[in-house]
């Protein structure tokens, strides 16, 4: 280590500018009006911003002129070039700021004059915290390195309650035991559990609306603006729209997606039929689900299928064609529960067992039936660590309390144990996207392993789970599909 890589103050900003330029690189023209945790930002604004302030601290540290204070309002005209000019920008200024000269005496940006080692601080703790805009304005993971949150941390411990104007805002109350991350994004005025929901008409929900389709009605909600790319959520056998979280709705359309979830027959709001009285097959679901995009004024659709969900997508890519721009496959199968054999096999005894030990509540019985309900949902995650009991106990209650006849969920049954068709896979023209979790016990590993194999160039995204939506997997899940659907 040489004299100048030991000088006190100095500060190392090559790794969060690599973070921020992987961000970039996963940042698509589509979510570029989405909001940021910013007020009056856009990813687009956030964005040429970012611009201006590599710019500004690579000059600080290089002691030229100042380049006075950025404009209340970035310039909405974001060149095409923004990703290569980010990414040369970013470069220049973490290597301005290795040369030992940068932290000599004071140095002026933004009409402020500072120590230069303080500007080093200020320029890495932008970098951070804009990071952290972008990565939830636009669902990307976003983790930080615990010696950059240090660093930062030296400059926000003595924020006042008020915020620094120009800088940061008022300070947001986090838990006395919150991560460092989160301390730091408090005190530079974040709400660490910002959404894209908390920024007024972001993602706004049209509401429900119930839509008449092939003899029934469907229930069905959409989020986003129309004029964006679809996407239709199936949920899985039994599934309401409600296991399509509000919060995961509303990350797709702030990533400029028009999403749309929907009740299914039998379920929720939507036609119900006595308990044991369900003529219908997967085909009549896929007619059901392109009326339903019929209703929304929909041409095509990018369709994401959960478990029984899949099968609707894999033969509304078979019989309508015409309505499906692709596909993403979760947690299902080439031939669903009932054509399980060795290679692909069904659950095993041990979930049987435990199956059977939760019984079945009487269909008044709402405490029962969310017991219940919650209990299912855990076996079927195959126990993960970090299961929400709280919040999955009031969805539940949300399930029970919409539900025409919630004895009618295991009418899916017959269609779920009907032949799928494993023998047209091939036929499958859309791009498809299949993702499947290791420890699924439903339709374990094989079936997904199966599934992306029989679909011409079909893709692989293997999670840790089991037959579930963890929220822990969202910032895997969501730009996945973000990307798979940009097409």
């Amino acid at each position: 280590m040489t004299d100048a890589d030991s000088s006190p103050g100095r500060v190392e900003l090559g790794p969060q500018a690599e973070r921020i330029k992987t961000l970039a690189d996963g940042i698509s023209d589509a979510v570029l009006g989405a909001p940021t945790p910013c007020p009056g930002f856009t990813v687009r604004a956030m964005l040429n911003h970012m611009l201006l302030l590599t710019m500004a601290f690579r000059v600080a540290a290089e002691k030229g002129p100042d380049l006075g204070p950025p404009p209340e309002a970035p310039p909405d005209d974001l060149p095409s070039s923004w990703r290569e000019l980010l990414r040369v920008r970013l470069d220049a200024l973490a290597a301005a700021w290795r040369e030992p000269d940068a932290y000599a005496g004071e140095t002026s940006v933004g009409g402020v004059t500072l120590p230069a080692p303080v500007a080093a601080r200020v320029a890495l703790t932008e970098l951070l915290m804009h990071g952290w805009d972008l990565a939830k304005a636009t669902g990307l993971p976003y983790a930080p390195d615990e010696t950059t949150v240090a660093e930062c941390m030296m400059i926000l411990a003595d924020t006042p309650e008020e915020g620094t104007p120009g800088l940061f805002g008022p300070v947001v109350k986090v838990p006395d035991d919150a991560p460092p991350f989160d301390r730091a994004l408090a005190l530079a005025g974040r709400d660490p559990a910002w959404t894209p929901a908390d920024a007024r008409g972001s993602a706004p929900s049209t509401g429900e609306r119930m839509v008449a389709t092939n003899g029934v009605e469907l229930c069905a909600e959409a989020f986003g603006d129309p004029a964006h790319p679809a996407i239709l959520l199936s949920g899985g056998g039994s599934h309401s729209m409600l296991f399509w979280d509000e919060e995961f709705c509303e990350r797709l359309a702030a990533a400029g997606r028009y999403v749309v979830r929907y009740d299914q027959r039998d379920t929720g709001r939507s036609t119900t039929h006595p308990p044991g009285d369900a003529d219908y097959r997967l085909a009549d679901l896929a007619v059901d689900a392109c009326g339903l995009l019929d209703g929304f004024g929909v041409d095509r659709a990018h369709v994401v299928g959960f478990s029984l969900g899949g099968g609707i997508g894999q033969v509304m890519a078979l019989d309508h064609a015409d309505r499906v721009a692709s596909l993403t496959l979760i947690a299902t199968s080439p031939v669903g529960p009932g054509g399980v054999t060795e290679e692909l096999p069904g659950p095993g005894p041990e979930f049987e067992a435990r199956l059977a030990e939760l019984g079945e509540p009487g269909p008044d019985d709402r405490e029962a039936a969310i017991a219940h309900g919650v209990g299912f949902e855990r076996l079927c995650a195959a126990d993960p660590p970090g299961f929400e009991e709280a919040a999955r106990r009031e969805r539940a209650g949300r399930v029970f309390d919409r539900a025409i006849n919630l004895a009618s969920i295991f009418n899916h049954t017959t269609p779920a144990f009907a032949p799928w068709p494993s023998e047209r896979l091939g036929e499958i023209g859309v791009p498809t996207l299949v993702v499947h979790g290791r420890r699924d016990p439903v339709l374990p590993y094989p079936h997904g392993k199966a599934l992306a194999a029989a679909i011409p160039g079909a893709g692989l995204l293997t999670l840790e789970h089991g037959h579930d939506l963890l929220r822990s997997d969202w910032d895997v899940l969501i730009p996945a599909i973000v990307k798979h659907t940009e097409a």
